[in-house]
């Protein structure tokens, strides 16, 4: 019988194909396309997802620092030189909330790097997930009245809508560049 546990962990298997398969084999300059001045382009949209699970992790799962996220502690800020934090909706630097001059500011990250980051950031919630059964999962997180489920759940429902938004803007560039 399938437990929450198990379908989080296939729903977030199918979250990494799609921001996988969304990403493979794009040219740079498909990464940084906009179908308009304000849109979000897809080397943003996938730092976001990055962003999400890091802070979620590290932040509201692990009550840590915010300089305990991956974007810190790897190296990532200070290779890109960008830090986030104070940036958007309480000052998270996830890209929601930011203005559209805050979001031209995010650097563009290599294809690789992206895909890395993003990776890594997929890791330490997809381990963290793994290591915890279903009971576990509904406990609350430290100094937070919402559920362990509950943070994994954002996750994945903000990858669903965003890889929607990936293969969209794939799309669109593939068609105006045929």
């Amino acid at each position: 019988m399938l437990t929450s546990k198990d379908t989080l962990i296939d729903l977030m298997d199918a979250y990494k194909r799609g921001v996988h398969a969304a990403l493979k084999d794009l040219p740079q300059e498909a990464l940084v396309w906009q179908p308009d001045d304000e849109a979000n382009h897809i080397a943003v949209t996938i730092w976001h997802l990055g962003r999400v699970m890091d802070s979620v992790k590290a932040v509201r799962m692990e009550a840590a620092d915010p300089s305990e996220q991956l974007w810190f502690k790897e190296g990532w800020a200070e290779k890109y030189d960008y830090d986030p934090r104070g940036i958007g909706d309480g000052g998270t630097g996830i890209l929601t909330g930011y203005s559209v001059e805050e979001m031209l500011a995010v650097p563009v990250m290599s294809a690789e790097d992206m895909q890395s980051y993003f990776d890594q950031c997929f890791q330490a919630v997809y381990d963290f997930l793994e290591k915890s059964t279903s009971e576990s999962l509904q406990e609350n997180s430290p100094g937070s009245e919402r559920k362990f489920y509950f943070w994994v759940k954002i996750c994945i429902i903000d990858g669903t809508r965003h890889t929607g938004e990936l293969l969209a803007l794939r799309s669109m560039w593939e068609r105006k560049n045929k």
